[in-house]
C-alpha cells in the first residue's frame, strides 16, 4: 500500500475540526491554534515539536507527535486513546 506524506511547517489554525491521516516529516514544529480539534492519525517524525496554543489534538498513533518536544498550553489539550 502506498504512503501518503506531507511536510508541514506552520500553524493549524481554525475553530473547527481537522485531521491528518498522512505522514507529516521535516524539521519543522507543527502549531495547533485557536479551539478547534486537531487528529494526528499518521506514522510522524516531523522533528521541531508540537505546539499544541489553543484547542485540542488527538495523537492516534504511537508516533503522532513527531520526534520533538511536546508543548501544551493551558487551557489546550493532548488525548491519547486507550488500545
Amino acid at each position: 500500500m502506498p504512503t501518503t506524506s506531507a511536510v508541514f511547517r506552520g500553524t493549524f489554525s481554525g475553530t473547527s475540526n481537522g485531521t491528518i491521516s498522512s505522514t507529516v516529516t521535516g524539521a519543522g514544529a507543527l502549531n495547533k491554534a485557536l479551539s478547534g480539534a486537531l487528529t494526528l492519525s499518521g506514522d510522524n517524525d516531523f522533528a521541531g515539536g508540537l505546539n499544541v496554543l489553543g484547542g485540542t489534538v488527538h495523537l492516534n498513533h504511537d508516533h503522532a507527535a513527531g520526534t520533538g518536544p511536546i508543548t501544551i498550553t493551558p487551557p489546550s489539550a493532548v488525548t491519547i486513546p486507550h488500545s
